[in-house]
C-alpha cells in the first residue's frame, strides 16, 4: 500500500463518520424539540464536529518521519491525480512510495 492510498483510506473513513454524524444530527434537529435554542446548540455542535474532523485530517502523521503532513496530506487524500507537491513537507518522501513496515523508520535519517 502506498502512502497516498493510506491517506485516501483515512480521509474516506473520516468523511463517512462526518456524513453519519451529520445525518443523525440533522434528524435530531428536525425531529427534536421546536425550541430555537436547542436547535441552535445542535447546529453549533455540528459545526464543531466538522471542524474537528478537518483538524484531524490536517494532523495526519507521515508514516516515514511521524511529523504532521498538514495541507500536503489533506490535498493528496482529496485529489484524484498526483500533483507537483506530493511529498511530505518534512522528510520529502513521495506519497506514491510504499508505507514503511515500521512506522517512523525514516525518522532518524530526516532529522
Amino acid at each position: 500500500m502506498t502512502i497516498r492510498q493510506s491517506l485516501v483510506r483515512r480521509a474516506n473513513r473520516a468523511a463517512s463518520a462526518a456524513v453519519l454524524f451529520l445525518l443523525v444530527a440533522a434528524n435530531l434537529i428536525v425531529l427534536g424539540p421546536r425550541n430555537i435554542g436547542i436547535r441552535g446548540i445542535f447546529v453549533l455542535l455540528m459545526l464543531v464536529v466538522v471542524a474537528a474532523i478537518v483538524g484531524q485530517l490536517l494532523r495526519i502523521p507521515c508514516p516515514n518521519c511521524q511529523r504532521s503532513l498538514g495541507w500536503a496530506g489533506f490535498r493528496a487524500a482529496h485529489r484524484a491525480r498526483p500533483g507537483d507537491d506530493d511529498r511530505c513537507p518534512n522528510c520529502q518522501v513521495g506519497f506514491d512510495a510504499q508505507v514503511p513496515a515500521v512506522p517512523g523508520a525514516g525518522a532518524d535519517a530526516s532529522r
